[in-house]
């Protein structure tokens, strides 16, 4: 079993992308999704997405110099100032389809 194998655990998951030369919070875009508001199948795909990203960025050193990451975090309530339960931090540059669709169209990519 893999760490994301079952979101059911988790209310939310926040995605942000951070990192490079200069701070620029505006660029953060922060994107969340109610993981109880997806259906079955985007509740897999995020699984996937999750857990692929977890494979790369194991492989990878994110944040480092002038890379931009994305900081992915999952909560087990509701409440928007909660520190996240889980984290993951996904280079930008090797970030699978899916994890860059969470940010940039902030939908759930299907398989």
């Amino acid at each position: 079993m893999t760490r994301f194998e079952d979101l059911s655990r988790f209310t939310r998951v926040c995605i942000t992308r951070e990192g490079g030369l200069v701070a620029a919070p505006g660029l953060m875009r922060p994107r969340t999704f109610d993981v109880v508001e997806c259906s079955l199948d985007e509740q897999n795909a995020l699984c996937h997405w999750l857990n692929e990203g977890e494979r790369i960025g194991r492989q990878a050193s994110p944040g480092r110099g002038d890379q931009r990451y994305f900081r992915i975090c999952l909560y087990k309530d509701r409440d928007g100032e909660a520190s996240p339960d889980e984290e993951l931090n996904v280079p930008e540059d090797a970030a699978p389809a899916g994890v860059k669709a969470l940010w940039e169209e902030g939908r759930i990519e299907p398989l």
